[in-house]
């Protein structure tokens, strides 16, 4: 069970996403928030995205870790093209 902060934390990242317009229906959306709760907790994840932080992803998904950086590569991307939080300068025309 989580604790308060663990939930609150939670709660504020599913919002986060929510606000940027990340679609909540695909996979990355869930990927893209277990990444963020993770590095939270494990910033050292960030030294090696691969075989860290991903790696932990998939583990917990049980699917690859190239399945969840195309998932949230994804994510990001229908993110943009819905011109979440103003975002929208980065996307390659």
């Amino acid at each position: 069970m989580m604790d308060t902060l663990t939930k609150e934390l939670y709660e504020e990242v599913t919002n986060l996403l929510h606000d940027m317009g990340t679609p909540a229906h695909i996979k990355g959306h869930y990927y893209l928030r277990s990444a963020i709760l993770e590095v939270y907790a494990h910033p050292e994840l960030l030294k090696n995205m691969m075989n860290g932080l991903y790696a932990t992803i998939a583990e917990a998904y049980d699917t690859t870790p190239s399945c969840v950086e195309r998932s949230i590569r994804n994510a990001v991307e229908a993110t943009l093209d819905r011109g979440g939080c103003g975002l929208s300068v980065f996307r390659v025309p």
